[in-house]
């Protein structure tokens, strides 16, 4: 907004300018409704057609925003700009747009009572069992707030997943799961197994493992891409915490009951109960709201007022910071250092930092790397950012310098290069012996001979567990469920293929035994097992449901081959890379 207003400043005292633009508007006029000749009247197609017609923009910003939304909360992390990216996104935003006219022209809609329900039967926004309106604000603030996504909107793409889910639950309605392929399942299950196998490990190959003092800088000089050091800028950053303004922040009583009464929703929730039993029928099921009296929820709601006032207040004050850095009608502006200064405010350096890393000491989220990373150095009235606010108050930024992506030499990641190098020769030898304990494995099996005794010219142990998958969480043996996993297609006698282990390590196991599953456990599995692969197909059933619509409607994308390009230079307003520390916002089944 400062830049906006200093640009318009500018710009009101062009009269070149306000003349060109007056021509223009005349032209526009004049020509309004003239069909020129060689001209055509059919729509463009927008972003592109269905059913022969053009999608409107808004129908295809809200999908495409929808779909955003849905892939960062699933994966609980931002959407990255990447040409892949954009092109999925691109997809399922069609696929969207085709589920949700299917679902309207079948009249399938969400009532406001079941966004609210699904809300708040979301076991992150519960305590003791009950909807908490405070957890679910936090998440709206901070969660949904970092995203650039406000309540409403949220809401709205809840309304537009309940949606989904019915037209989705119809659909799957219809598959059908053949006796013979849930027998399969059951017997990969349920079938009880004795594997004789062997643990190739690491350890047990590192010793042999040389690396030449060439090896580092042939493995950097080949796989340049891994060592590339990405754009890093180094800015300067003034803050505005709210706690310096909660001291003076009051609450009038009206506030609080009004915000009660405004936001009744967030303190009600939807219970079940039996109503009075007719005769000899059986009670009936009746829904009813029950809303917390004001008395238990008036303190929580105080807070979180003073703490919305003293964020605007800490915001209202970096907008002040910022109006004094834009340059007036005489082209005079204070300087960063000179409105810190006259404010007695701190000035922190922060950075280096890439764009999708997270800057330590700033809870703004991926809006501070995007506010960094979009300044300009050349450019006065672009050196700095707008406000941005945080979780606890509000930041303004100014980019001192800007690192180029760049290749670096090979001394500056010798040390990294030469872990890498030595780590793939390990692997390779790793790789190399299990293989030969796979090949001598398979030889003793068409001689005969026994699993110890193909082991020992190769110096290991021979092994042997029994188990199923269904006993797998009794078992104290680490290797079972993925030994299970790398066995299940073979059968009695046969060797399996190369199995990776969570460790690092590789199993070659021989299935010495197989025996079917009895009918008492077979009867058993059967309901969980038909679910599990009635989910999976049901997935692979809706995919070509939505490549049926898109067909049936003669879908055309007119932008496709230039999603990619397009969204690689866009930037990403929902979250950043995952990390171990990452996970789903909202779980997948969370409607």
């Amino acid at each position: 907004m400062a830049m906006l207003i200093s640009k318009f400043h500018r710009l009101i005292q062009s009269r070149l300018l306000w003349g060109t633009f007056l021509v223009i508007i005349v032209i526009s006029f004049v020509g309004w409704g003239v069909k020129w000749p060689g001209c055509s009247a059919q729509p463009t197609g927008g972003e592109g057609l269905l059913d022969g017609k053009p999608v409107p923009p808004e129908e295809f910003q809200q999908a495409y925003n929808n779909s955003r939304l849905g892939f960062a909360l699933m994966t609980g992390r931002s959407v990255v700009a990447t040409p892949a990216v954009a092109k999925d996104l691109r997809q399922a935003t069609w696929r969207r747009i085709a589920m949700l006219r299917q679902a309207h022209g079948l009249g399938l809609i969400a009532s406001d009572i079941e966004v609210m329900a699904a809300i708040q039967q979301q076991p992150m926004f519960q305590a003791d069992g009950r909807f908490n309106a405070a957890q679910y604000d936090a998440f709206v603030q901070s969660v949904l707030g970092n995203l650039g996504v406000t309540e409403p909107f949220f809401e709205e793409y809840l309304r537009e997943e309940l949606v989904l889910q019915k037209l989705r639950g119809a659909v799957s309605q219809t598959l059908l799961v053949p006796p013979s392929d849930l027998q399969r399942a059951l017997s990969a299950v349920g079938d009880q197994f004795i594997l004789e196998y062997a643990v190739v490990t690491p350890a047990s190959v590192t010793g042999a493992v040389q690396v030449a003092a060439a090896d580092p800088r042939a493995y950097f000089a080949s796989h340049t891409n891994d060592f590339v050091v990405p754009e890093k800028v180094i800015v300067q950053v003034v803050e505005f915490p709210a706690s310096n303004y909660l001291a003076q922040v009051r609450v009038a009583e009206q506030e609080v009951t009004d915000y009660y009464n405004e936001h009744m929703d967030h303190y009600s929730r939807v219970v079940e109960t039996n109503a009075p039993a007719l005769g000899t029928n059986p009670p009936a099921r009746v829904s009813q709201t029950v809303t917390q009296p004001f008395d238990e929820v008036k303190s929580n709601i105080v807070e979180q007022l003073r703490l919305a006032a003293a964020r605007a207040q800490a915001a209202d004050a970096a907008a002040e910071f910022v109006t004094s850095l834009v340059k007036d009608r005489k082209g005079q502006a204070l300087t960063f250092t000179q409105a810190a200064a006259k404010g007695k405010l701190a000035i922190r350096k922060v950075g280096p930092f890439a764009q999708d890393e997270p800057v330590p000491g700033i809870d703004a989220g991926r809006a501070f790397q995007q506010a960094a990373f979009s300044r300009r150095e050349a450019v006065d009235d672009e050196r700095f950012s707008d406000p941005i606010p945080g979780r606890a108050g509000s930041y303004v930024l100014q980019i001192e310098q800007r690192l180029s992506a760049r290749v670096p030499a090979f001394e500056e990641v010798a040390a990294r290069a030469t872990d890498a190098a030595r780590a793939a020769a390990v692997r390779a030898a790793l790789e190399q012996k299990a293989r030969s304990v796979r090949a001598a494995a398979l030889q003793a099996a068409v001689g005969g001979a026994a699993w110890a005794q193909a082991l020992q010219p190769l110096g290991l142990t021979a092994q042997t567990v029994t188990g199923a998958f269904v006993s797998v969480g009794a078992s104290t043996n680490a290797y079972l469920e993925t030994m299970l996993q790398g066995a299940v297609m073979y059968n009695a006698g046969e060797v399996s293929d190369l199995i990776s282990a969570d460790d690092g390590s590789l199993l070659v196991a021989r299935v010495a035994q197989r025996q079917p599953c009895d009918a008492a456990t077979l009867s058993t599995l059967a309901p969980e097992i038909t679910a599990n692969l009635v989910r999976q197909r049901s997935r692979a059933l809706l995919a070509a449901y939505e490549d049926y619509l898109l067909q049936q409607a003669h879908f055309r994308d007119r932008h496709a081959s230039a999603a990619g390009a397009a969204e690689e230079g866009a930037a990403s307003d929902l979250p950043e890379e995952a990390t171990p520390s990452r996970r789903p916002l909202l779980p997948a089944d969370a409607l």
